[in-house]
């Protein structure tokens, strides 16, 4: 994406808690328009949409006429629109059907009359917009007539209607292209006539808060019936003791499911996985397993680790997060999920993680190149370090003191004790912990460095450039290059000039300026020496023992007389072996002749550089080409 235009709608005064909604468009490969509404922490949980107020109408009218506009008069008439996107807002009754849907209607006539243009909208999600009716027929209508949306999303909206189950249930079966549906609920038979539409489709996410009983029954038989669905979650809908048994059922008859997702079913995780025989066998075909927003005790873990020692798991991905998981059952399963070669992402977040996983963590990560993802955000009580803060009353500040964050850090991931622990560190997982880089804790970057699609010797590189840079600048010993063979000389320089920053802006934003509370100025982050990369290269070619490489001429300085006007001198031409070709050893650059005395006993001039001259060394003899003093040029 090079470049976005907003244009911002604002629904609600100032101060009620609502971060900006805006509607996005976007120049580059993806064009969508999204209108998202996030809430901050202020706002009760409770609160999770955008209610609808009579007086809001224009500004709703004013966002469809913008894509009007837009999409149809404006910059953007030739383009292809992919995405539309409208999450978290009630959504005024009959709008969308009488002002978006037209209009999204226009856009696919004009892409179909475009012969150069073969796509269309491929992702249509309305969800948590409380549609009415009327608006889910109008949906219905506009699915049929279309024949490149992949993912529909309506998901939290009920469906009362009859003629508007049966006009949905008619354009998902008769679509050719969707794979993806993820739809709320209504009535009994108005579920069951949606479900059997959905036989055709690869993914179905289903669920509702308001789903009884016996709607979880009907989904539960459902998956166990023949279909293509090769991807299954449920979301919101608790299961009872029956349902959780027609759903292993389910689970054994059908063979097609590889992606299993239980969000927030207040299911028992130790019974999933104490079932019988065949249910165990069909879990360890599952390739992705969701099981957030439940709950994970130690007889849960227990039973986990049991099923990771009997079968040989294909697990791909495994969500564990916001299960209530402490620390006792994280130490049981994670020497378990080692074992398993198979597993690339693993979700630990929103858990009640403590400083004591640390090293679990990092056993999990030694020797570990086939985990990609570890992700430990959201624990409250595991992180990075503590302390630092200045308390105001006596203006002393707390003394820092690191956490397990930054022992996973040093032991697992960026060990910078010498250049060799660094190589042997772990480059392959993505740990996300929710930190900031911290001074020597650059915990971020090396999530980042981590993450990168490249080759380990270049995440070894980058990382040996952000230790000698910022976090262990003692690491760099002239005399470890002393050996270096001459072909690897040019490497070496070109590595010890780097800079994080500036090479690799992509691993490290730019922070914008912060205020201070207790002095009211602004600070910002220190910038690196601009001499630091010339003194290191300095380092290495002063220490090195190879003059090879930097063989030259004598370099003899040699007075010129001016050039009289019109006159033309020609140069002589020096041979091998005369007696003014002295060798390369008395010759000095120009910009090395920082300081020079005359000596008398020797009737040379001793040139000092500047380290000389601070340290109170001797810098190196210059002999002139008579042996007398000579005045520098």
């Amino acid at each position: 994406m090079t470049s976005k235009a907003f244009t911002e709608i604002k629904f609600l005064p100032e101060g009620d808690g609502i971060i900006g909604r805006k509607l996005n468009f976007y120049n580059g490969d993806l064009r969508s328009i999204t209108l998202e509404a996030k809430f901050d922490s202020e706002v009760p949980k409770k609160i999770t949409q955008v209610p609808y107020h009579a007086d809001m109408l224009p500004n709703y009218e004013y966002f469809a006429e913008n894509i009007r506009e837009t999409w149809l008069t404006g910059y953007k008439k030739d383009r292809i629109l992919e995405e539309f996107v409208i999450t978290n807002h009630f959504l005024p009754p009959s709008w969308l059907g009488d002002k978006v849907i037209p209009v999204l209607e226009s856009i696919e006539a004009r892409v179909l009359d475009n012969e150069r243009a073969l796509n269309g909208i491929t992702t249509l999600k309305l969800s948590n917009c409380s549609l009415s009716d009327y608006d889910i027929t109008s949906l219905a209508k506009f699915l049929a007539g279309n024949d490149t949306v992949t993912s529909f999303d309506i998901s939290k909206s009920k469906i009362e209607s009859v003629d508007t189950v049966n006009a949905l249930a008619a354009a998902i079966k008769g679509h050719p292209a969707l794979v993806h549906v993820n739809i709320g609920g209504g009535n009994h038979d108005a579920l069951n006539k949606i479900l059997m539409a959905c036989k055709e489709c690869d993914c179905l996410e289903i669920g509702n808060d308001d789903f009884d009983s016996e709607s979880v029954s009907i989904v539960a038989k459902f998956i166990g019936k023949k279909s293509k669905l090769t991807s299954v979650i449920l979301v919101g809908s608790p299961f009872d003791k029956s349902n959780r048994k027609s759903l292993f059922q389910s689970l054994v008859k059908n063979k097609n499911i590889q992606e299993l997702g239980l969000n927030s079913v207040g299911i028992k995780i130790p019974s999933l996985f104490n079932g019988t025989k065949k249910l165990t066998e069909s879990l360890s075909k599952l390739t992705h397993l969701d099981l957030s927003c439940n709950s994970l005790p130690l007889p849960g873990a227990k039973a986990m680790v049991k099923f990771f020692e009997k079968v040989e798991s294909q697990l791909i991905s495994l969500n564990l997060s916001n299960n209530k998981m402490k620390t006792a059952a994280a130490d049981l399963l994670l020497p378990a999920i080692k074992n398993h070669t198979s597993l690339e992402h693993l979700d630990l977040s929103q858990n009640w993680l403590n400083d004591s996983i640390a090293e679990s963590v990092v056993n999990l990560l030694a020797n570990n190149t086939d985990l990609l993802t570890l992700n430990l955000s959201g624990n409250n009580n595991l992180k990075l370090q503590s302390g630092g803060r200045r308390v105001w009353r006596t203006g002393q500040r707390v003394p820092i003191v690191p956490r397990a964050g930054a022992q996973i850090l040093k032991a697992a991931l960026f060990d910078t004790t010498s250049l060799k622990s660094i190589s042997n560190s772990n480059h392959a997982c993505e740990v996300i912990i929710t930190a900031p880089n911290r001074r020597s804790l650059q915990n971020e970057t090396v999530r980042k460095i981590n993450a990168l699609d490249v080759s380990e010797g270049r995440k070894v590189r980058l990382k040996v450039v952000l230790a000698l840079n910022e976090t262990n600048t003692d690491l760099f010993d002239t005399n470890a290059f002393q050996d270096i063979p001459l072909e690897l000389m040019p490497r070496v320089l070109e590595l010890v000039q780097q800079d994080v920053r500036p090479h690799d802006a992509q691993l490290v934003q730019k922070q914008p300026k912060k205020q201070s509370r207790s002095y009211g100025g602004y600070r910002e982050e220190p910038t690196a020496d601009p001499d630091s990369a010339l003194n290191r290269i300095y380092g290495i070619v002063s220490t090195w023992n190879s003059p090879l490489l930097f063989t030259r001429g004598s370099g003899v300085l040699k007075a010129t007389k001016k050039k009289a006007k019109g006159q033309v001198y020609r140069r002589k031409r020096r041979k091998f072996g005369d007696d003014d070709d002295y060798e390369d050893e008395t010759y000095i650059p120009k910009p090395a002749r920082k300081r020079r005395v005359w000596n008398s006993e020797t009737e040379t001039w001793d040139y000092f550089s500047a380290t000389d001259v601070s340290s109170g060394g001797l810098g190196i003899q210059l002999r002139a080409r008579d042996g007398r003093p000579h005045s520098e040029e």
